[in-house]
């Protein structure tokens, strides 16, 4: 039997090549397809600049969003106090302030983010101001009064805003000028002026808040306007001569029908009622 065929070794041209030498032909085509590591390391830089800069563009966004916020001092709670004809209210505020109301008195209420806005609309308001990191502001009929630590009252009249400091100072303020006032000091701001400090003794401004109406040799034509702001029905003077006389004392405000039927036995008037509750005032 013949021996198998032995094979013959193979051509070096037919050995196995190295990977390496195999891609070669393909080197530059895949270069063409796929970045260095030049410009990857390149590309990675400006990454991490574009995202310094998107960083720094949004935490600027956020200052001047933040900054805006505060000084537009937007309102955090708004709320609206009123009181009708011989009514008196007290409220708290979110700061721990007091307001106390007089009669017929409407005011408007707004916390904001770095202050404490109220307005008087109408009538007669107290404020005990709790201290606070916010400043606290009182408009009223163009008039604006800064608190500086204090207890003070202010009344909405005709005229302009009549300001009474019972305990404290306060700033009043008008368009074109200020002055302060400080404990038993009044004063009434006019359109743009302010009129004149007055002395006047805490207790008899704060009347009202113990339920007193306090006269002392008050013409009874100014004291029968203020009793009128507890009453429903008019009060009306017949004459000068009566609109003249002067009254004192010491009254309650829930007795106010006592004080009217109690007129003619200190002063020289009579009075007169009608069916509608109308008083008639003349003198005797």
């Amino acid at each position: 039997m013949r021996p198998p065929p032995q094979q013959e070794p193979q051509s070096a041209n037919k050995q196995d090549i190295p990977a390496d030498d195999k891609l070669s032909p393909y080197e530059n085509a895949l270069r063409a397809h796929f970045p260095s590591r030049e410009e990857i390391l390149q590309e990675a830089k400006t990454q991490c600049k574009r995202r310094r800069r998107i960083k720094s563009a949004i935490g600027t966004a956020l200052s001047i969003l933040l900054v805006s916020i505060w000084l537009i001092d937007p309102v955090l709670q708004s709320r609206q106090f009123t009181t009708t004809i011989g009514q008196q209210s007290a409220y708290t505020l979110l700061d721990g302030s007091v307001i106390t109301l007089n009669t017929q008195t409407t005011v408007q209420a707004e916390t904001r983010l770095r202050s404490q806005h109220l307005t008087l609309i109408q009538g007669e308001a107290s404020f005990h101001v709790n201290h606070s990191w916010r400043p606290f502001m009182v408009y009223a009929n163009h008039a604006t009064i800064r608190d500086i630590g204090t207890i003070f009252n202010v009344r909405h009249t005709r005229e302009g805003a009549m300001v009474t400091v019972i305990e404290g100072a306060v700033e009043v303020c008008t368009p074109t000028t200020k002055q302060i006032l400080i404990q038993n000091q009044t004063t009434t701001a006019r359109g743009h002026s302010i009129a004149p400090i007055q002395s006047i003794a805490a207790t008899t401004a704060a009347a009202w808040l113990q339920g007193k109406l306090i006269f002392d040799g008050t013409p009874l034509q100014e004291a029968i306007a203020e009793i009128q702001r507890y009453r429903q029905a008019p009060l009306i003077i017949q004459d000068e001569k009566a609109a003249r006389l002067r009254v004192s004392g010491e009254y309650d405000i829930q007795g106010i029908e006592s004080l009217i039927d109690t007129l003619p036995i200190s002063i020289a008037v009579r009075i007169r009622r009608t069916p509608d509750n109308t008083v008639i005032i003349e003198s005797r």
